[in-house]
């Protein structure tokens, strides 16, 4: 296959060039002009041709939870992500029973080894080893401190896939079970977390390398107490954020990027099975909630989850920041990859990595997942 005449992100010169590039066996194999090749053609002239988008953190969409999707389900909750620009996904989990969360773990697994469109890369295990006091949308119940049995059984039910885990570091065994997982090569996120400016640090120091959904459920930033927030935008770690306008205020996300810059802000949707639905009642994690108004919340009134994809979020980072769209487009592509260590194979679009590039309209619409 070959790609002609597209606007071709260059994500470290963070700039697009009118490039050809060439793809064979799923992957890029040359980027330049070319002529007289006997590939497929698409012609691109006018379009951006992009590394497809990298949602590591997404609990579901289309009427699907990850948690409980059935096998069968599958295919039709992946068409989301393939319809909005993303083809690489870390499936999320909330906080339930170790059961619970063990086999959904073990189907998520199985599903991966399937030939899908979309990849999914990985498991993200979000909750249950969170703080009581930033629960947000999580069953407050089932909430429990890190424990290293439990994570031997999900590191079994993964089955060779990669997986990462959010803690809140202040609780106990957080330190144990924090070291022992990155010695295991798992990413570890700080969230759901009440914890003070020194032990996010400490978090840091131990392996953790990203701030969960910056802002939502952890502990604030106050003038005399940086908090997990402070922390974050004082530190050289990547932060998600939810773009959605709703999680955090536009205002806040421009301060955000110009704190943390196209280097270390990382897009993700947070989404769950209210995404690409109507209006209507759904649950996250055995919790019941009401998606209107572009929201979903508890009967309570706190977010759970949301209904973004990423080809949005990049849109509405060039509208609420100063962020360009070559800036907006790495922090939901090479961003998550360097924070999960996939980086090396995909993420942008250079010589030897996969194939994993899409192609938008001048208007930003998507008009092919290669």
């Amino acid at each position: 296959m070959l790609i002609k005449n597209g606007l071709v992100l260059n994500s470290n010169m963070l700039k697009f060039y009118e490039n050809d590039v060439l793809i064979r066996d799923g992957k890029i194999i040359d980027i330049g002009k070319f002529d007289n090749l006997d590939e497929e053609i698409i012609d691109a002239k006018n379009d951006y041709v992009i590394p497809s988008f990298i949602d590591i953190h997404t609990h579901g969409a289309m009427g699907e939870d990850f948690l409980t999707v059935a096998d069968e389900n599958f295919d039709k909750l992946l068409k989301h992500y393939e319809n909005h620009a993303t083809k690489t996904i870390y499936a999320t989990t909330v906080t339930a029973p170790h059961e619970t969360i063990v086999s959904a773990v073990k189907r998520i697994a199985v599903a991966a080894k399937r030939n899908n469109k979309v990849k999914i890369e990985g498991i993200h295990v979000e909750g249950p080893y969170i703080s009581t006091a930033c629960p947000g949308c999580h069953m407050i119940s089932e909430i429990r401190k890190p424990n290293l049995k439990e994570l031997d059984d999900i590191c079994e039910a993964a089955d060779g896939l990669k997986l990462r885990i959010t803690v809140a570091p202040e609780e106990e065994g957080a330190e144990e079970f924090i070291k022992e997982a990155v010695k295991r090569g798992i990413n570890i996120g700080i969230g759901h977390s009440n914890a003070d400016a020194e032990t996010v640090k400490k978090a840091f120091s131990w392996g953790s390398n990203v701030m969960i959904h910056l802002f939502n459920a952890m502990s604030p930033l106050h003038h005399r107490k940086a908090g997990c927030v402070g922390i974050a935008l004082a530190s050289d770690v990547f932060t998600e954020l939810i773009v959605d306008g709703k999680h955090v205020n536009p205002d806040v996300v421009a301060l955000t990027f110009k704190v943390k810059g196209a280097k270390e802000l990382v897009l993700i949707t947070d989404s769950m099975q209210a995404a690409s639905m109507p209006d209507g009642e759904y649950e996250i994690g055995g919790v019941k909630v009401t998606k209107e108004n572009d929201m979903v919340k508890t009967k309570e009134g706190a977010l759970a989850g949301s209904i973004l994809n990423l080809l949005d979020a990049v849109k509405n980072l060039t509208n609420f920041t100063t962020a360009s769209l070559a800036e907006a487009v790495v922090c939901a592509s090479l961003n998550p990859a360097k924070v999960v260590g996939i980086d090396d194979v995909t993420g942008s679009i250079e010589v030897g990595k996969r194939a994993d590039i899409a192609i938008l309209d001048s208007n930003l619409s998507l008009k092919k997942l290669i």
